[in-house]
């Protein structure tokens, strides 16, 4: 999301990759890659896309073959161990500047648990470790209140994105709202489709967004506290 005419943009994308013979609900990925921008905006397909790709690792566990929706995430929660770590998505920020073209992407084998890692970062932390590789994005202070951005430290020559923590703060907040946008279309996605399991799935992909505890408006408090550590410029 872009708030106003600033150059940098700032998105949740999911990593998805669906089956070629899934067929229990509508799935749809972009045409240009892999990656879905998370948001309340996105189609009922994408949607469906992104819960497919989210349980399916729990899914193939199983030795039976789904016949319906609620069937599917029935058999994927069941493989899931009580004592598992919170569960993970696919995927990361993609960071574009429009005044250069530059777009900083997910790495390989990437997960949303970035999202803490940034927070951490612009609350003073000295490590912003993007996840995955190929490429390997990674981020660094500069001076006088600047980061810079790699889209691949290994590949110099690919670029980087430099901008202010204050707005790379404000980018998050708008990040925070797409989340709790998709967060609001999952919930409407669930009770089409899998109503049985509406709270568990709604609350898995909380858990997964992540690392810390949502408050009971939906708000993650480590998203929360951006709206104070922006006020600190």
């Amino acid at each position: 999301m872009t708030a106003g005419s600033t150059p940098l943009t700032v998105e949740v994308v999911f990593e998805v990759h669906t089956s070629a013979d899934f067929d229990l609900w509508p799935t749809q990925v972009s045409a240009g890659g892999p990656y879905l921008r998370a948001s309340g905006e996105m189609l009922e397909a994408e949607v469906g896309a992104t819960v497919e790709a989210f349980l399916s690792s729990w899914y193939f566990q199983s030795a039976t073959k789904a016949r319906t929706p609620e069937e599917y995430v029935s058999l994927a929660l069941a493989t899931r161990h009580p004592e598992d770590d919170v569960p993970s998505v696919d995927g990361g920020l993609r960071i574009t500047d429009s005044r250069t073209g530059v777009v900083v992407l997910p790495g390989c084998c990437a997960d949303l648990d970035i999202l803490s890692c940034v927070h951490d970062f612009l609350a003073g932390g000295r490590v912003w470790g993007f996840h995955g590789h190929d490429p390997s994005p990674s981020a660094e202070r500069i001076g006088g209140g600047v980061l810079r951005l790699h889209v691949d430290d290994e590949r110099p020559e690919a670029g980087y994105i430099n901008t202010s923590e204050a707005e790379m703060r404000e980018r998050m907040v708008d990040v925070e709202s797409d989340l709790r946008g998709f967060l609001d279309r999952l919930a409407g996605w669930a009770d089409e489709y899998v109503p049985g399991h509406h709270a568990v799935l709604v609350a898995l992909f909380r858990a997964a967004l992540w690392s810390c505890p949502f408050d009971e408006d939906g708000r993650c408090a480590s998203t929360a506290s951006l709206n104070v550590c922006s006020k600190w410029q």
